[in-house]
């Protein structure tokens, strides 16, 4: 199989797409092309995809969704369209049956009913999360919401039909922990919750929406700086990044707990803001922020990652997506 990495880059206000060949490690840039409508600066953007659709959240002054299709034979985004929101999103999403996109972003999370083509048609609902909203995921019909200044994560119960989000329950992490990013369990039974500045990972029970048990990464004494984390396809390792010492750690959960336990970890490009894990959990990109590059790594049946090739980005990469080919496409 071939893969196409697709990465926006908040500086230079670009996307590239990658044409990346698994039997030889070989990445190359199939196009390069700006981000249509905006000016001025934006914070760091996020992405999310569904299908072939593509969807990239502008956190300038007019924040706003703009939409894309993948086309394969011109090998880029076909732009579809732009969807004003009532905030900028630090964190977007697709719900996972392709009917919603979920956007958090100052202390509130979003949900966002999509056509049948997959274009944002009005917003369904509007929660409060806390202080510094960096996260709104889904997954089996609940939903998790992160307030990384608040030290707490929500849980809501999302209803498809209509987008509706109903809070279930609220666990509160430690003073200065700041709560970003979540990875829901493929079976839906935890989710994992990736401290920015407390050095840890959160495990919260889905059925009683409590805390269950945390694994350090990194010392307080440290400085740490949490960045992203995913979970692989069968749920038995993690993936998370730290930025302020340049790590990814793979994180292996037993069939005992369900608190992680490193299993190893590798150096990734400077300031490890995202990571993507192909869906088939063979590959893991990370992009280095500072360093306006990222790294393709190999993921082995025990979770380790053997580097296989570095690429050059625009200026300030802040998110990537893979998007899985046939062979010889």
């Amino acid at each position: 199989m071939q893969h196409r990495l697709i990465v926006c880059n908040t500086a230079s206000a670009d996307i590239i797409v990658y044409r990346l060949d698994l039997a030889t490690g070989i990445i190359a840039e199939a196009g390069r092309q700006p981000i249509p409508g905006v000016s001025g600066t934006s914070s760091a953007i996020p992405m999310a995809m569904h299908g072939d659709r593509v969807y990239l959240a502008w956190r300038g002054d007019k924040p706003a969704i703009i939409c894309f299709k993948y086309d394969p034979e011109k090998d880029l985004l076909d732009y579809t369209g732009t969807f004003s929101v009532p905030a900028g999103f630090c964190y977007l999403s697709a719900s996972s049956d392709g009917a919603f996109l979920l956007g958090a972003g100052g202390s509130r999370g979003f949900s966002i009913a999509l056509s049948a083509d997959g274009v944002p048609e009005e917003v369904g609902d509007t929660v409060h999360i806390g202080d510094m909203a960096h996260c709104l995921c889904e997954h089996g019909g609940i939903a998790y919401g992160a307030a990384c200044r608040d030290d707490l994560v929500r849980q809501f119960a999302f209803e498809r039909a209509t987008g509706a989000l109903r809070e279930t329950g609220m666990v509160q992490f430690v003073e200065g922990s700041g709560p970003r990013h979540i990875a829901i369990a493929p079976d839906g039974a935890h989710a994992y919750v990736l401290m920015q500045e407390g050095g840890f990972v959160g495990v919260i029970a889905t059925a009683t929406a409590s805390l269950t048990g945390a694994a350090r990464l990194v010392p307080e004494a440290v400085g740490p700086m949490g960045g992203d984390i995913v979970i692989a396809p069968d749920g038995n390792h993690l993936f998370v990044s730290e930025r302020a010492t340049g790590t990814i750690f793979a994180m292996r959960i037993g069939r005992e707990t369900p608190v992680p336990v490193i299993s190893s970890q590798v150096i990734a490009p400077e300031h490890p803001r995202v990571l993507c894990l192909s869906v088939d959990g063979g590959i893991l990109v990370a992009l280095g922020f500072r360093a306006n590059a990222g790294r393709v790594y190999a993921v082995g049946r025990d979770g380790a990652l053997t580097s296989m090739t570095d690429f050059d980005c625009g200026a300030r990469p802040s998110w990537v997506l893979e998007l899985g080919m046939e062979t010889g496409d």
